[in-house]
């Protein structure tokens, strides 16, 4: 997974394709950061949600999440974005102070508390990554 940070926006977006991520960073949308983690070919789906208001994206393996932000919050559904299903935790955490790009994912548990001392909720396992 390729992990790109947009500072206008504050959001870490997540792509497991290289050309998608090229794009983004030929288009000026933000910087590349390395690879996040490498998506398990098969597995329980991540879903990739996009709320064009806040410009940002959402990931979950929760279809009722997927469901209720759809239906209920103006978010679009862009499909399956990779699978979980692999060995090491990717953890998710919540910014209630951001607009855009409030949730975080990340497999560094140092990067998760120091996310938390500066205020971030954390929110569990998000999925499975290799």
């Amino acid at each position: 997974m390729y992990r790109l940070y947009n500072p206008g926006n504050y959001e870490h977006f997540y792509t497991a394709s290289a050309t998608e991520r090229d794009y983004l960073v030929q288009t000026g949308w933000g910087t590349y950061e390395g690879v996040a983690w490498y998506p398990p070919k098969t597995g329980t789906p991540v879903y990739r949600l996009y709320n064009p208001v806040l410009k940002d994206h959402h990931y979950t393996t929760d279809w009722n999440e997927v469901s209720t932000l759809k239906s209920k919050h103006g978010w679009n559904y862009e499909g399956v974005a990779w699978n979980s299903g692999g060995t090491k935790t990717v953890y998710r955490l919540f910014n209630p102070g951001l607009k855009s790009g409030s949730h975080h994912y990340t497999l560094d548990q140092n990067e998760v508390n120091v996310l938390k001392s500066q205020g971030w909720k954390y929110e569990g396992i998000a999925w499975y990554g290799e």
